[in-house]
């Protein structure tokens, strides 16, 4: 599974990155070790609020390096932001996220809104595709980024000619064969 790769990913790159700041003589100096604690959320909100709770009610986090999923985020940035502890997200791409006014997010990344965009005016403008069939898996990440990109295709002058939902956990994408096909898309 991609996310579980991604998540992975990110916990080794926290690993390195407490690893590199321990050796450092600011930290040395300040006489602290900093330490990594995983938690996993599945890629669910309820799971996610849980490892939040829990990770809330141990004193001695300051910080956290995640979600990955932006709607496990919209309910573990409440927690939080409630308890003071500071969230840094490598890959949260809902718009409304920092938006929501919590004083303890910060994101590395882009979001829907610069993405979606971007890649429906290349669509568009590069590739010469007018008409599209828009697909997207039901999660917060894939309608945002999907309603975004058909949102400026349609602005660019493309044709959205159609549109579906999957589910995220979906392997299975025969029935979409037949009303996509019949839709004659230049891009699916």
């Amino acid at each position: 599974d991609g996310a579980v790769a991604l998540g992975k990913g990110m916990v080794r790159g926290t690993k390195i990155a407490v690893k590199q700041a321990n050796e450092s003589k600011e930290i040395k100096d300040l006489g602290i070790t900093l330490e990594v604690l995983e938690g996993d959320d599945k890629g669910d909100p309820t799971t996610g609020g849980n490892v939040a709770t829990q990770f809330a009610s141990n004193p001695a986090l300051v910080g956290v390096m995640g979600t990955l999923n932006s709607g496990v985020t919209r309910v573990a940035v409440k927690i939080y932001n409630q308890a003071n502890i500071v969230q840094v997200s490598p890959a949260n791409t809902a718009v409304d996220l920092t938006q929501m006014g919590m004083k303890n997010y910060f994101r590395v990344c882009t979001v829907d809104s610069v993405q979606g965009p971007f890649a429906a005016d290349y669509a568009y403008k590069n590739a010469g595709k007018k008409a599209a069939f828009v697909v997207d898996d039901s999660t917060v990440y894939g309608v945002g980024l999907a309603d975004e990109w058909a949102k400026q295709f349609k602005a660019d002058g493309g044709t959205i000619v159609g549109r579906a939902k999957t589910g995220d956990k979906d392997t299975d994408f025969k029935a979409l064969a037949s009303p996509i096909k019949s839709k004659q898309p230049d891009l699916v």
